[in-house]
């Protein structure tokens, strides 16, 4: 089993009456291009040099098909190898700041029962007034072992999910103002095929557990500190007709609204939570063809928005609810907002078939 380190502080930047230039996330997405999948892996990260992603969807996207345990039924454990690419979005915020940050990275091992990690976040010198924390990157990688041990289905494949939830709980600036505190929790959920050929995975969709690595950037401020709660569903009706669903239109944005307080903020995710087709009495597992989430100040929106239009391997209707939080703090400096999107990545194996990361420097 690979072992997974649960705390990992990192150079803490940032230190109040100093300039520093720091960056976050402020949205990303992905779109598959030939077909919707499962859930193996997803990687969006903002690092000092550039932009890191990667994104993978199973035997399906990347055509490598890990060797069954023996004594399995190969009939019941089918896979169907493919090579698949997506597009995927980045967006982030970026300013200077004499404000006191810093930032560390934790895993929080989520489960449909939820899971929590406490982490502690080092700052330079010594910050003043209150915490706020929001993501720099975001991990979800499903290759870990079942909790009921191992069985005939390789969690590496991926999970059909019914919920996928990170948050960033209750900051708080120590005493002496050289750290912060914050809880984090995440959630996992994976949900049931139907499909004959997958078997092996509808029997243990219950023992999914599911790693979440975070990295978070940590902000003492003097200033201005608010929190944006946003919480919407959508539902897409499905033809009946695999090779001809309904299609389905991106929400308008101008419903999805977002006003902050000030025109410069440093703001952030704080907490990301879908749920999919969670009025299924059956507890239909979603595959995904889109995911994203997002806000934009300037032009006064926020979401969180994802699809399983795939004509060819569409087999349900859809639908999602999204909650998340925004947490905005009130700037000393000029704020660079910013995104790029990037075609044609691909699910791509290194040799001991663990993800490759795709890296885009700063342009």
């Amino acid at each position: 089993m690979r072992r997974i380190v649960l705390l990992i502080p990192l150079l803490a930047t940032g230190c109040f009456g100093e300039d520093v230039e720091i960056s976050w996330l402020r949205g990303f997405g992905f779109g598959w291009t030939g077909f919707n999948h499962r859930v193996s892996y997803l990687h969006f990260a903002v690092e000092d040099d550039g932009l890191d992603m990667a994104i993978i969807g199973g035997a399906s996207s990347t055509n490598y098909v890990p060797d069954l345990p023996e004594g399995c039924d190969p009939d019941a454990c089918d896979e169907l190898p493919f090579d698949d690419t997506s597009s995927v979005t980045i967006a982030w915020g970026r300013t200077t700041t004499s404000l006191a940050t810093g930032s560390a990275e934790a895993t929080v091992f989520a489960t449909p029962t939820g899971g929590q990690q406490s982490l502690e976040i080092p700052l330079e010198g010594r910050g003043k007034g209150h915490a706020a924390v929001m993501l720099q990157a975001l991990t979800v990688d499903t290759d870990y072992a079942l909790s009921g041990g191992d069985d005939c289905y390789i969690p590496m494949l991926g999970w059909h999910p019914r919920h996928m939830a990170v948050s960033l709980v209750d900051p708080q600036l120590s005493d002496d103002g050289k750290s912060v505190t914050v809880t984090l929790k995440g959630s996992f959920e994976a949900g049931y095929s139907f499909e004959e050929y997958r078997a092996c995975q509808d029997d243990v969709v219950e023992e999914a557990q599911v790693p979440i690595t975070v990295r978070v950037l940590a902000i003492a401020t003097p200033n201005g500190l608010e929190q944006h709660g946003l919480q919407h569903d959508l539902h897409y009706e499905f033809t009946g007709n695999q090779f001809d669903p309904e299609e389905q239109p991106d929400p308008p944005l101008e419903e999805r609204a977002l006003a902050l307080s000030w025109d410069d903020a440093i703001a952030g995710w704080s907490a990301i939570d879908f749920r999919f087709d969670e009025d299924d009495p059956d507890l239909r597992g979603a595959y995904l063809r889109t995911l994203s989430v997002g806000f934009d100040p300037a032009e006064g929106w926020a979401s969180g928005h994802a699809s399983n239009y795939s004509p060819g391997t569409q087999l349900s209707d859809f639908g999602y609810a999204f909650e998340g939080q925004i947490t905005a703090v009130e700037a000393d400096g000029a704020m660079e907002w910013g995104s790029a999107t990037f075609d044609e990545i691909e699910a791509e194996l290194d040799d001991d078939a663990r993800p490759v990361l795709h890296h885009q420097g700063w342009k």
